[in-house]
């Protein structure tokens, strides 16, 4: 059954390619199986990043919006309010829009814009006063200034990896300590 090799005795062209083709096979399985791998690795890690950046960004935005002194200007995915960011006694104007076109919310901070998370599929905020649960359309100033409750929500996507956030802020200013 097993033969011997003599040290001079060479292996025949059939040992050559049996061994040659099963040295292949579980190099092409060796390869199917890291291809599997990484695909899992990038589908976890978009996962991870859609879901670190919307947390980020929902937690940036209600911190935000809590210590909010003057609320300016509101919209359906945009408001405009004043508060103390950089802890100075001075108010900085803020502003947090999405961007439809590159699905984007930026901030703005006393003119400076940055990018706050990519991503982001849709992007809305709901007003609220103290005493209804139903949310309304702030018009005027006075609309404004009886705002207490700001709802935040937003839908991010990477990947095939899609993640919905939604939070409240309390506004200090409006009411609510």
């Amino acid at each position: 059954m097993y033969r011997k090799i003599k040290k001079n005795q060479a292996l025949t062209l059939i040992e050559l390619l049996i061994t040659m083709l099963l040295f292949s096979a579980i190099i092409v399985a060796t390869i199917l199986t890291l291809n599997v791998g990484l695909k899992i690795w990038s589908s976890n890690k978009d996962r991870l990043d859609v879901r670190q950046n919307g947390s980020l960004a929902m937690e940036t935005m209600t911190r935000y919006l809590e210590i909010a002194n003057n609320i300016t200007a509101t919209s359906a995915n945009s408001i405009t309010f004043a508060a103390d960011i950089n802890n100075n006694g001075a108010d900085e104007t803020v502003v947090l829009a999405f961007d439809a076109v590159n699905k984007i919310i930026n901030i703005t901070i006393g003119g400076a814009t940055t990018i706050l998370t990519p991503d982001t599929q849709s992007f809305s905020l709901s007003y609220y006063q103290s005493n209804t649960q139903v949310p309304f359309t702030p018009i005027t100033q006075a609309d404004r200034d009886s705002i207490c409750i700001v709802t935040i929500s937003l839908t991010m996507n990477k990947g095939s990896d899609t993640v919905t956030l939604s939070s409240s802020a309390f506004c200090r200013n409006q009411g609510v300590v």
